[in-house]
């Protein structure tokens, strides 16, 4: 299958690039930046840029779109992080419809729902249920977060409305490579903005991510769904039922604390492509 990767040269799509073209696919891989060793082949692109986006998705037969400007504070101000995350999802988006692209995956951001991204037992949880997953509504607390909640919804359109192609939104958690969990492991309790409060305490190791991508890919799950991976585990390394009696003491549950396995259920994720986390002990040895 010929895939189009963007946002090749950073971390989570050098990753993703990798595991698509190990698994045989003819892989296109685009950033603004080049990067050595970059998996696939490699073609430099600015996605702001409508007419090579078109040129770009010629003959692809899916598009991981993770290239967008990755934080609030990627840009001089935090609304040209808005403004152009806006574009760059608006060009990717209708080039793949043009041309009859079959699939779309989107990097969206837990952050669509972690509002302020306050942490610790002083500030109340706006979280509206616990376990965690795809369908929470969003409540995003920056420009960053609210241009991830317009591409989910830009991304829906396209999908459910229009049926252009099928699509899903990937709402990450904070992706862990080998370098973090090295350091994590050595001072897990030194990390305080580590911690954001109403992200569940989660993370998805790198590797993970990678081959969710694949998965997603491979079995190709009908229609528009918005999708939040994450490990079993927790940055705390405490059992569910006691991080819910510490910080989240208000929050609706769904299941009782005692029957949770994990903050973040992706038992849908498990159903539409069969991945499940691999990397779910963060501070194990």
């Amino acid at each position: 299958m010929k895939i189009l990767v963007t946002g090749a040269a950073g971390r989570l799509g050098f990753a993703a690039a990798g595991a698509l073209a190990a698994a045989g696919h003819d892989v296109l891989s685009t950033d603004r930046r080049f990067r050595a060793g970059v998996p696939g082949r490699f073609r430099r692109l600015d996605l702001l840029d409508e007419f090579a986006v078109h040129a770009a998705l010629e003959g692809c037969e899916a598009v991981v779109h993770f290239g967008n400007l990755p934080n609030v504070g990627a840009a001089p101000t935090p609304w040209i992080v808005y403004r152009d995350n806006i574009l760059i999802n608006g060009h990717v988006f209708q080039a793949a419809a043009d041309h009859g692209v079959a699939q779309v995956l989107l990097a969206s951001s837990i952050q669509v729902c972690s509002g302020v991204r306050a942490w610790g037992s002083s500030n109340a949880s706006e979280l509206s249920y616990l376990p965690l997953d795809g369908n929470h509504p969003p409540n995003p607390g920056n420009l960053y977060a609210l241009s991830k909640v317009a591409g989910e919804d830009l991304l829906r359109h396209f999908a459910a409305r229009l049926g252009a192609f099928a699509a899903v939104a990937i709402r990450f958690p904070h992706i862990v490579d080998s370098n973090a969990v090295a350091h994590y492991r050595a001072c897990p309790h030194h990390a305080p903005t580590w911690k954001m409060l109403d992200e569940g305490f989660s993370y998805l190791s790198l590797d993970d991510a990678a081959a969710l991508t694949r998965a997603l890919i491979e079995r190709r799950p009908p229609g528009y769904r918005t999708l939040l991976p994450a490990a079993r585990g927790n940055k705390l390394a405490r059992s569910p039922a006691d991080i819910i009696r510490e910080y989240y003491p208000k929050v609706p549950l769904r299941r009782p604390p005692g029957e949770m396995e994990s903050l973040v259920d992706v038992s849908e994720i498990e159903r539409c492509c069969g991945w499940t986390p691999r990397d779910n002990a963060l501070f194990d040895a």
